[in-house]
């Protein structure tokens, strides 16, 4: 429980850190998309170090050549370029409150398709503690006025969960590949395909070389986003995916806490609550 509450906590300080990255181009629609071609290219190249120190590339020649591995590089193309640009045009369409909640019921689809796909138990306290965190969530994220892009915008953002929870599930299934190994396949894999096919299509280069000035604060997002998913694979490994989803949600509730300590972004005594709230679905979801 405490790697996956980790992994929510360190992917809301990558949140924070890549808003700063952001805040410049709020008019961009493809700025997201570069950002996050740097994120996990740098997060990459981050175990890339780390698998050289460790001298663990025949485990990863090993990986690639294994079905496992195969099932993780699938992972990373549902969890990376559909997940991602499905989120950012559920964002186009619905704006970020409404989008969020949206993309966050992935937990809940990991969970169904557990149940269906692989005959995992789910107990009341689960379905409670998924409730839970889920409707403050929404409540959270605040809602959004129907029109015209309504419907799209909500294809979109079931497309995000849909691509998350199933990266989940087929990382829970490749248990022979260590977190480390995984978890390099996935950025790499991800990283790729965001600059060869994502920005292509998107016409993002501009935003690319326009976010270079910003590297730094690239690296420091795509360190926090390597040590978040780390404890996001190893939680999936120990508590199986439909446990470890609620935790890695708690990001949305991690997110206001520090923007309030590194930003000064006022958080009211109601937000505080509902973000306890989902950070307490979670941990029932967990126990």
């Amino acid at each position: 429980m405490i790697s996956g509450l980790c992994g929510g906590f360190l992917w809301a300080l990558d949140t924070v850190i890549l808003s700063v990255v952001l805040a410049p181009f709020s008019m961009s629609f493809a700025a997201p998309l570069a950002a996050t071609a740097f994120h996990d290219l740098g997060s990459a190249l981050w175990l890339a170090v780390l698998t050289t120190l460790r001298r663990r590339w025949p485990a990863v020649l090993r990986a690639v050549k294994h079905r496992d591995g195969r099932r993780i590089m699938t992972a990373a193309l549902l969890g990376g370029p559909v997940g991602m640009a499905g989120y950012v045009m559920a964002i186009r369409y619905l704006g970020p409150g409404l989008a969020a909640s949206v993309s966050s019921l992935y937990p809940a689809l990991g969970l169904l398709a557990g149940a269906l796909m692989f005959h995992e138990p789910v107990t009341r306290r689960q379905i409670t503690g998924m409730i839970l965190s889920l409707g403050c969530l929404m409540l959270l994220s605040g809602g959004a006025v129907q029109g015209s892009g309504f419907w799209p915008g909500l294809g979109f953002g079931l497309l995000a969960a849909t691509g998350w929870a199933c990266e989940g599930l087929l990382v829970q299934k490749a248990d022979s590949v260590d977190n480390d190994v995984a978890l390099l396949l996935r950025q790499s894999v991800s990283g790729t395909v965001f600059w060869l096919a994502v920005l292509p299509l998107f016409h993002g280069f501009g935003d690319a070389q326009a976010m270079s000035g910003s590297l730094g604060l690239l690296a420091a997002a795509s360190l926090a986003g390597t040590a978040s998913y780390l404890c996001y694979y190893l939680a999936i490994h120990r508590l199986g995916a439909a446990r470890a989803m609620p935790l890695n949600i708690t990001f949305c509730a991690w997110a206001p806490v520090l923007a309030w300590l590194f930003q000064g972004t006022p958080v009211t005594l109601w937000q505080a609550m509902l973000c306890a709230g989902v950070i307490l679905g979670g941990m029932l979801c967990a126990l």
